[in-house]
C-alpha cells in the first residue's frame, strides 16, 4: 500500500479499456488513510506523479517515498475526467 492505498499496474487490455497509455489502476483506499483525504477513489487511474508518467506501483512508491511531508501532485483520471490531487503520506507510507 502507498499513502492506505493499493494498485494495480495497467496491462495492455486494461489500457486499451481505458483509453490510457500508462497508469495505475486504484483498487482500494483505506478509510481514514492519506489517500483518502487527498481525494483518491477506488478505480481512479494515476496517470502521473507531476509531470513523470507512473506504470508500476514500485515506480510510484519510489516517488512518493523521496516527496517529504509536502505530498506529490498526482495526476489522475476518474472516469474520462481529468483531476489533479496532492497525496502527503507523511509517516504513512
Amino acid at each position: 500500500m502507498i499513502g492506505g492505498a493499493s494498485f494495480l499496474t495497467l496491462d495492455t487490455e486494461w489500457r486499451e479499456t481505458l483509453g490510457v497509455d500508462k497508469g495505475l489502476l486504484v483498487l482500494a483506499v483505506a478509510a481514514g488513510s492519506p489517500a483518502q483525504a487527498a481525494g483518491l477513489r477506488k478505480s481512479d487511474v494515476v496517470l502521473a506523479v507531476g509531470d513523470t508518467p507512473v506504470a508500476t506501483p514500485g515506480a510510484l512508491w519510489r516517488i512518493v517515498n523521496q516527496a517529504g511531508k509536502d505530498g506529490v501532485t498526482l495526476k489522475i483520471q476518474r472516469g474520462k475526467q481529468p483531476i489533479t490531487i496532492v497525496l502527503k503520506v507523511g509517516d504513512g507510507r
